[in-house]
């Protein structure tokens, strides 16, 4: 899409207003008037719109993706997955089906094996008395040190 953008020399961030419906022609032209720069010479410009605040989040905290192809691939199966939930039978069938797939790919994107970490809940979690102790809950989640250790 952007070519190689490691050869970069500078990054630029352009928030405010942009009119997309201008296209590269016109952006460029809002670059060499507002930032007097050439465009076309080893610089990435981001333009931002009007929302600057989610592109300083992303600047202040260094664990923030600028990419969110993590989560977009982690999703694309229960985006399959969608479809064979119109034949759960009914909308509370749909939501166990949903939970279910929620807590394996939650698993999997803590590093878990999806069986052994539905094993261990479905087995350990019937005799845990969570309305007690609510913070018990916390033990069973997947990035717990104690699951992390018996269910990869």
């Amino acid at each position: 899409m952007f070519g190689d953008v490691s050869k970069a020399e500078k990054i630029y961030i352009a928030c405010g207003y942009t009119d997309m419906r201008k296209s590269i022609v016109g952006l460029a032209a809002l670059v060499q008037q507002n930032f007097q720069l050439n465009p076309f010479q080893n610089s990435l410009f981001r333009f931002c719109g009007q929302r600057c605040d989610r592109m300083m989040n992303y600047l202040e905290d260094g664990n923030c993706s600028i990419s969110n192809n993590l989560a977009e691939n982690s999703i694309r199966p229960f985006t399959i997955g969608r479809k064979n939930w119109l034949f759960s039978g009914s909308p509370k069938g749909a939501a166990a089906s949903a939970t279910v797939y929620s807590i394996i790919e939650s698993a999997k994107s803590n590093g878990l094996n999806p069986y052994k970490y539905l094993h261990f809940i479905f087995s350990e979690l019937p005799g845990v008395q969570f309305g007690q102790h609510p913070e018990f809950l916390e033990d069973y989640l997947p990035w717990s040190p104690e699951i992390q250790e018996s269910c990869k």
